[in-house]
């Protein structure tokens, strides 16, 4: 997990400050929205873990580009206040290539 405590202690106060009531949709709902990012590439190895594919399969140009990839839950207060408050890492147990 690529996340710390802090993120969620951030968020915590944010709402409960009630600073941004006037931002839930409805007057009601928080809007969440869940974001996959690529945060790292390179061709070759990374670590057992990390994600691959390969590219230009069966010819002489053919080469293996693993990276890493996240999953954030972020919560939105305004059109430029958006906060991260999740972070979890995709890992590749199974070690198959990603299409």
């Amino acid at each position: 997990m690529w996340a710390t405590g802090g993120h969620k202690q951030l968020c915590r106060r944010l709402l409960r400050s009630r600073a941004f009531e006037d931002m839930r949709i409805r007057g009601k709902y928080w809007q969440v929205i869940i974001d996959g990012t690529q945060l790292y590439s390179t061709r070759g190895e990374l670590d057992g873990k990390s994600l691959y594919r390969i590219h230009q399969k069966g010819t002489e140009d053919e080469c293996q580009e693993s990276y890493y990839y996240v999953l954030e839950a972020k919560l939105v207060l305004l059109q430029k206040i958006i906060v991260s408050f999740q972070t979890e890492s995709v890992e590749n147990e199974d070690r198959k290539e990603m299409a």
